[in-house]
């Protein structure tokens, strides 16, 4: 039932004509700002937006990521969401941060690295910040069992 609803809002979105003068104008010009939109109004108009696209969607918290990651998991059937965390060191202590966290950022780089489907992928400006290794040194080291190894 959720599946049906989500399909006809996404179906009534798509024929929205604001809605259309955005995507318009991001496809000629590669960017669009939108202002004054509230939570549920954002989450619906990015969905729209990242329709069969890759898109890198920005927060400035990690609640606000995870979300809007849980809303485009929802919205959006045509592209695979995922969720790229920051790494969390506990102050003084090198080797506090979390495995969990490492596992679930390399699985999205595994991710971005095989590039077969559109990709949704929501982070902060924290887990951007950090950096990484260059794509072919890490391809070599990641091999080619990508989907495989870091589950």
């Amino acid at each position: 039932m959720a599946n049906h609803s989500t399909d006809s809002l996404n179906e009534l979105l798509s024929q929205d004509k604001e809605l259309s003068l955005i995507k318009k104008t991001l496809q000629e010009q590669g960017k669009v700002g939108i202002y004054g939109l509230n939570e549920g109004q954002r989450a619906l108009v990015l969905a729209q937006l990242a329709q069969k696209k890759d898109a890198l969607l920005i927060c400035e918290s990690p609640k606000r990521a995870k979300a809007l990651w849980e809303d485009m998991s929802q919205l959006v059937k045509s592209a695979e969401s995922v969720y790229f965390p920051a790494l969390e060191l506990i102050p003084f202590e090198v080797l506090g941060q979390s495995s969990e966290l490492e596992r679930q950022r390399l699985n999205v780089l595994a991710k971005l690295l095989q590039k077969n489907e559109p990709l949704i992928v929501v982070t902060t400006i924290d887990a951007l910040a950090k950096v990484l290794l260059p794509k072919e040194i890490m391809k070599n080291a990641i091999g080619s069992d990508l989907k495989t190894r870091f589950k």
